[in-house]
């Protein structure tokens, strides 16, 4: 396996580091389908070598994203020192509306949906989802709110 995170592009690391002055470690945390899971992955060499070049940890987990969004909220509702109690309290930040987006959307968080600075990709199912938010609204759908029972109702 390849693993692409060994370093933050330049555009993105002032952000990030923005990101990890303002946010305290048990505040953040790396979903990782490739550097996290123990199927791809299964020695952590790749999720050791991601948390060393950001300085957050990444959660270790046995099923990919989105499947993985009771893990992630268990762990932040029992980490050391974090103060989040509800699942509408955290933010999942990705590039990927079926993996990132949808994990979001399945635990009641908040999503951010990363498409500038992404790694360009000639996959037709990854263009394909690019225009699919669009195409949606155009359908009357939106994104549910996080804590406002909106998606029991989906």
């Amino acid at each position: 396996m390849r693993c692409s995170y060994q370093i933050l592009l330049n555009p993105l690391q002032e952000k990030f580091h923005s990101l990890l002055t303002t946010y305290s470690s048990p505040h953040l945390l790396i979903v990782s389908n490739s550097a996290g899971t123990t199927t791809s992955d299964p020695t952590s060499t790749h999720a050791r070598l991601l948390s060393a070049n950001t300085g957050v940890p990444v959660f270790r987990h046995s099923t990919k994203k989105p499947g993985c969004g009771p893990q992630v909220l268990a762990h932040f509702l029992n980490a050391p020192g974090s103060r989040v109690t509800a699942a509408s309290q955290i933010a999942v930040v990705g590039d990927r509306l079926f993996t990132d987006v949808m994990t979001a959307n399945l635990m009641g968080s908040w999503a951010v949906w990363v498409t500038d600075g992404v790694v360009e990709s000639r996959n037709p199912f990854l263009a394909w989802e690019k225009k699919l938010p669009g195409r949606l609204e155009r359908y009357g759908f939106r994104a549910p709110i996080p804590g406002s029972g909106e998606i029991e109702q989906l």
